[in-house]
């Protein structure tokens, strides 16, 4: 931050400033996005430091963005489709920004705001939880109290985490290892305290992926061999340790069991059970064949009068009281916007992640596999939390990704 200062960087100032803001005060998102935009109009009317640059595939989210757009047209509740449609101008807002990026300014500086805006979280996390009651001060107070899903504070937490280790790896950042590794470990517990097991899950896969790549640099293939061993093993016993891991594995475990027997018997089962497991895969269930009903999507909007319908259909009547989402990005887009959506949103991350892949990017990579991985579980796409989080990194990233790629920033 003082260097864009001392550099009279207003645009990086600005950019820093957001991203530290969305992450510590959300509800501050909006003026400080404004911020940002007089700070691009500063430099690219009055300064001229600003240039024009292709959206290349930026471009794709304004096509998603459209996507949802369109589906009004056939959308029975239009005004609740049109707010929905505004939780996503993420993703015609930040790419229409980036096309007027200043080639000068320092890309890792400005996503040092992101880590700044965690360790603001952590102690507004700390702070407010001990006013609570709860044995689990964290998950209440981020849940209830701050309003933020303990999943997307556990997805900050990681690319924060991945950003601090990555750019000291590489060279692009100063500071020091003892500092990294304090906030690594600082963020690794508030992610343990969340309680996302998606995200913890996702860690150790990441983890495994790093130990492996790593001892076959150095040992070949017989290293390659030792970890893909040890290092599973490793991680199970790191699951099973969790209490909440042992419960969520044996009900899933159950639960597919039940499947066998057909939905209908499935349902039968569970509908008086408030386990959100089993309630997660009873809405897999019914959003799937509202899918296959309707193709082209049910438009942007009336999602939850037709999965209530489902609920009202087979009787399962605790599930239409929690008004689940899918719980799955995939899901959620295809009834939004049908088969073509879903086929497009997959097209959006293949073409991402082969460009990440070709120039060694490795945190669009991690951006990307988290938008996937923890897009099975939840939808990801459907909060501002989310859609604000992995638009804005993505597109800023790709927009200066000759700064972040590995084969051209290693030393």
């Amino acid at each position: 931050m003082l260097t864009l200062i001392r550099n009279k960087d207003l645009y990086g100032l600005s950019l820093f400033l957001m991203l530290a803001t969305f992450v510590g005060f959300q509800h501050w998102v909006s003026p400080s996005i404004g911020l940002f935009f007089l700070a691009l109009l500063t430099e690219g009317f009055f300064l001229k430091n600003l240039n024009f640059q292709k959206p290349g595939l930026n471009l794709f989210f304004i096509l998603l963005f459209l996507f949802y757009a369109v589906s009004l047209v056939w959308a029975e509740h239009k005004d609740v489709g049109l707010k929905l449609l505004e939780y996503k101008m993420s993703f015609i807002i930040f790419p229409v920004l980036f096309l007027f990026p200043k080639k000068s300014t320092n890309a890792w500086h400005i996503l040092e705001g992101f880590v700044l805006g965690c360790l603001i979280l952590c102690a507004r996390i700390f702070i407010l939880g001990l006013t609570t009651e709860s044995t689990q001060p964290v998950f209440v107070t981020t849940n209830e109290i701050l309003l933020m899903h303990p999943t997307y504070v556990s997805l900050y937490y990681i690319f924060a985490i991945s950003f601090l280790i990555y750019g000291k790896y590489i060279g692009k950042l100063d500071f020091t290892w003892i500092v990294i590794v304090s906030l690594s470990l600082l963020f690794l517990y508030i992610i343990y305290l969340m309680g996302s097991l998606a995200s913890i899950l996702f860690i150790l896969i990441v983890a495994y992926g790093w130990v492996v790549y790593h001892t076959h640099l150095r040992w070949k293939w017989k290293g390659s061999l030792v970890s893909a061993v040890v290092a599973p093993l490793a991680g199970l016993i790191i699951l099973f340790s969790i209490p909440g891991f042992r419960n969520d594995f044996k009900v899933a475990t159950q639960a597919f069991s039940e499947l066998q027997h057909g939905k209908e018997s499935y349902f039968e089962a569970n509908r008086e059970l408030y386990d959100g497991n089993k309630l997660r895969m009873m809405v897999w269930i019914i959003s799937s064949e509202v899918i296959l009903e309707n193709p082209m999507g049910v438009g942007l909007g009336d999602i939850d009068f037709y999965l209530n319908k489902k609920c009202d259909d087979y009787n399962l009547e605790r599930l239409k009281i929690k008004q689940y989402n899918p719980h799955n990005q995939l899901l959620q887009t295809g009834i939004d916007i049908g088969i073509p959506g879903m086929l497009f949103l997959i097209l959006l991350v293949y073409l991402f992640l082969k460009d990440a892949i070709r120039n060694k990017n490795f945190l669009i990579i991690l951006m990307l596999c988290m938008l996937m991985f923890n897009g099975l579980f939840e939808s990801v796409l459907q909060r501002q939390s989310g859609i604000i989080f992995f638009t804005v990194l993505i597109t800023f990233m790709y927009t200066y990704k000759d700064s972040f790629c590995m084969a051209k920033t290693e030393v």
